[in-house]
């Protein structure tokens, strides 16, 4: 052991093929007296230029004074975010040849020591062989995990990971915009658009009613049809005008509204006076289309309210036609077909 601490340390011993020490005289007095430089560096590769490192360029021009191959008069400081780049050392990229040596890095051979072989000119037994280490390798590539020390991910790229959850750790994912149908509860059946989005609940927008619903996600499944709801039983439809016995039809009746307008069936009107007109000055004035006149009375059909299928009974002078003309002065009448 002692002899291998020896050989050690005498490799670090000044050799003969190493640098000469050198001694220099100064005049006497001067001897503590600083070059106030730190290091001057020689950049392989790059002719013409030397790099010292000092505080001021003063130390610098005192230092190399009297240098003839320095130039004493065109010392240019480099700038603080060039500095690092200014001393990298690029690594040699080494040329490979044909009788080169390399090592494997990857693959099934890793590790392996090889020789580069060029002008070989392999017989059908060695491709064969060839061939089927190679498919061997790919089926182990195939199925096998790779996991590598580094990364090469940057932002924005896509990955995909397998992950095993259970059911419960899951909930169903819908967005504003989404049509659905709801499965469960008071409003099975019913479809509509997503509006909004609130923690544990989802706001549907009906397809039948036009009405605000709140459901949980989970009662909720995506859907392209759009329920239409049953508006027809035997020789009824929803919205008839039905006596006991029969139906009773009014697509004939007329009557006239608050300006002596003529209202028959299927006229848009709005609603001016009565229990459902606007309350305020400042709420928008309710409108609805006619279903049916029937002697004093025209039933007009409106979004809101949905009570009685949105059908709501208004007398006629509560009325006002959609685009019509104030003839104030006309009697106030119906006129009903025998």
């Amino acid at each position: 052991m002692k002899f291998a601490d020896d050989i050690s340390q005498t490799f670090f011993f000044p050799q003969t093929k190493d640098q000469s020490l050198w001694i220099v005289k100064r005049r006497m007095g001067e001897e503590k007296l600083p070059l106030q430089i730190k290091s001057v560096v020689r950049k392989e590769g790059l002719q013409g230029v030397s790099y010292i490192e000092a505080y001021k360029q003063t130390h610098v021009q005192y230092a190399i004074g009297g240098i003839s191959a320095l130039n004493s008069h065109n010392i240019a400081m480099v700038l603080i975010k060039d500095m690092v780049d200014a001393l990298r050392v690029t690594k040699d990229i080494p040329h490979l040849g044909a009788g080169s040596y390399v090592r494997l890095k990857r693959t099934l051979y890793k590790d392996d020591l090889a020789q580069i072989v060029d002008g070989v000119k392999p017989s059908l037994t060695e491709l064969e062989k060839v061939q089927e280490s190679a498919d061997d390798l790919q089926k182990e590539l195939e199925t096998a995990t790779v996991r590598e020390k580094g990364h090469s991910f940057a932002l924005a790229d896509v990955v995909e990971e397998p992950l095993t959850l259970n059911a419960w750790e899951l909930r169903k994912f819908f967005k504003a915009g989404d049509h659905i149908k709801i499965l469960s509860g008071d409003n099975e059946g019913n479809t509509g658009l997503i509006v909004r989005v609130e923690p544990n609940l989802i706001v549907v927008l009906s397809n039948l009613s036009m009405n605000e619903m709140k459901i949980r996600s989970r009662d909720a499944r995506l859907c392209a049809a759009v329920s239409t709801g049953t508006d027809s039983l035997g020789r009824f439809r929803f919205h008839d005008l039905v006596q006991r016995s029969r139906a009773r039809k009014s697509k004939f009746s007329i009557a006239l509204d608050r300006d002596g307008n003529r209202l028959s069936v299927k006229d848009i009107v709005k609603v001016v006076d009565g229990p459902y007109a606007a309350k305020k000055d400042n709420e928008e004035m309710k409108q609805g289309e006619i279903k049916h006149l029937y002697r004093s009375f025209a039933f007009v059909y409106m979004r809101q309210p949905t009570e009685n299928g949105g059908i709501v009974v208004c007398k006629p002078k509560h009325l006002l036609l959609v685009g019509g003309s104030n003839n104030k002065s006309a009697p106030q009448t119906i006129m009903c077909p025998n």
